[in-house]
């Protein structure tokens, strides 16, 4: 995949679809998770534990943070770890506990992730024309097609 086609919002899942369990999403060949934290807010991170790799979309969210269903480490939106259970009470979090987060907007009842450099400037998100227009109808519908993105 060329880096050009990074550089854009790519539409990854209906935000209907976020509900109480982590998501599972493909985007550019790169496999994400889409989750709601505790204020609602949603976070794309890669879909692999910072710890042994298990997948993040396999495990469940606790308090807001997904937690991965190998050893139970807790991750939030930006990809923190925030939590790991074996730890004795007191004892600091290990550096670099970090899984890479991936920019996520909602717009139009859809989930955008960017897919470019997240230190970028960011351009607006796509809009639909006739979107909220009573005069515009629209079809909203989730569908896997085996096709390459050009």
């Amino acid at each position: 995949m060329t880096r050009a086609l990074e550089a854009f919002w790519y539409c990854a899942a209906l935000e209907k679809r976020l509900k109480s369990r982590p998501l599972s999403v493909t985007v550019l060949e790169t496999p994400l998770v889409l989750f709601r934290d505790a204020s609602g807010q949603i976070g794309a991170l890669l879909d692999r534990c910072a710890h042994r790799g298990a997948r993040l979309s396999a495990g469940t969210l606790r308090d807001g943070h997904v937690t991965c269903p190998y050893h139970g480490w807790r991750f939030d939106g930006q990809g923190t770890c925030v939590q790991i259970p074996a730890l004795k009470p007191g004892e600091a979090l290990p550096g670099g506990c970090q899984v890479p987060a991936r920019p996520v907007r909602v717009q139009q009842g859809l989930v955008w992730v960017w897919m470019g450099d997240p230190a970028m400037d960011l351009p607006p998100l796509p809009v639909f024309p006739g979107h909220g227009d009573p005069t515009w109808s629209h079809v909203t519908f989730d569908a896997l097609f085996k096709a390459d993105v050009q």
